[in-house]
């Protein structure tokens, strides 16, 4: 699919799409815009910039754009080798997808067929990680596979043991790059690895596809996600740099300056579960850092 096909699909799940012309943007979370496709490099001038925080309206702004060395605090967890088998694993992950494999069976499944017991799977993932359980519905879910169904590129695989699905992922091509978009895990099943058995075959199958230059497996994240970092990079993917701009609503780095970003910091300390408080807290650290 193209740009303009991906950013409906985000439009169909009620997303507000902006587009400028450097690319597509949509809102990740509220008042928080990134671009579309993710694994494009963007070079925003301050009209488009501005035109997204007056249109959104958005507090920040984040693309991936090209930078020195030094500057590559981002980047896109890739594959790229056409030969992507077992060698291409850590020893670790190597042996989690072996055993796995005995006892997950691996297929892609319909929109329909997802759409079904998804839902659970999901509530079980974010419980699991401690996020808003609140942001999630059957209704969303609904609409997401739906959605999914109707644009072409997009597919499902799920993991089953001994019939019962245990956890799925949602993939897409855009461009010359399949994306693992969504990835979900049942909370009992997961000493059998069932992550380890999707990603694998997914990845492996994916990428012996001619017009498949690249699979993604997701940006490096703002926070601290080194557990799942370890993760991606046992399964053989490579971080592929870029530099992660975040570029704050001029109006609101006022606000923070004049004591709004304590005020941010008190309403995480009080909402430690919701995903918009903590990242909030982040963009606000990582403006500091960056001077």
């Amino acid at each position: 699919m193209n740009a303009e096909q991906f950013a409906d699909f985000w439009s169909a799940q009620g997303y507000k799409i902006i587009r400028t012309n450097s690319c597509y943007w949509y809102n990740t979370d509220p008042f928080v815009y990134l671009n579309l496709p993710f694994h494009r490099i963007v070079s925003p001038d301050r009209k488009e910039l501005a035109r997204i925080f007056i249109n959104g309206p958005a507090v920040v702004a984040r693309y991936a754009c090209h930078g020195e060395e030094c500057e590559c605090n981002g980047g896109l967890y890739v594959v790229d080798d056409k030969n992507y088998d077992f060698p291409s694993l850590k020893e670790k992950a190597r042996n989690r997808t072996r055993r796995a494999l005995k006892f997950c069976q691996v297929e892609r499944v319909e929109f329909s067929e997802l759409a079904k017991w998804g839902y659970e799977i999901d509530k079980e993932t974010y419980i699991r990680q401690e996020r808003d359980t609140n942001t999630l519905s059957q209704e969303k879910w609904a609409r997401y596979c739906d959605s999914a169904s109707r644009i072409e590129g997009f597919e499902a695989w799920g993991a089953f043991v001994d019939g019962t699905p245990v956890a799925y992922v949602v993939c897409a091509l855009i461009e010359d790059y399949y994306h693992i978009l969504k990835q979900s895990s049942a909370t009992d099943y997961l000493s059998y690895c069932p992550n380890n058995a999707l990603t694998f075959t997914i990845t492996q199958q994916a990428i012996a596809h001619r017009e498949v230059r690249y699979v993604s497996i997701g940006l490096k994240s703002i926070e601290d996600t080194s557990g799942l970092n370890r993760y991606k990079e046992g399964m053989g993917y490579v971080l592929k740099p870029f530099r992660d701009r975040v570029v704050i609503n001029p109006a609101v780095r006022i606000l923070f300056a004049a004591g709004g970003a304590r005020l941010v910091k008190k309403l995480h300390e009080r909402n430690p579960g919701v995903d918009f408080w903590r990242k909030a807290v982040r963009i606000i650290e990582q403006e500091y850092e960056n001077g």
